[in-house]
């Protein structure tokens, strides 16, 4: 077994459209941060960042490890 390869991701109109929603909500320029938002809650997901206050600021409910 090798190592495992990463994978594109494509995202359609509908989540583009999810991440701008999202970032006009709370006033944020970062759509990098919108997406990790939005797969952090759909996949229940812990995020590890260092920047959680950009984070915080979209969504205060998600489970942070700051490094």
């Amino acid at each position: 077994m090798g190592a495992a390869r990463s994978r594109p991701v494509v995202l359609d109109a509908g989540a583009l459209i999810a991440f701008g929603a999202l970032r006009g909500l709370r006033r944020t320029a970062d759509i990098v941060d919108a997406s990790v938002v939005l797969l952090a809650k759909r996949h229940d997901a812990v995020v590890v960042t260092s920047d959680p206050d950009d984070l915080r600021k979209l969504d205060d409910s998600i489970e942070l490890i700051t490094c």
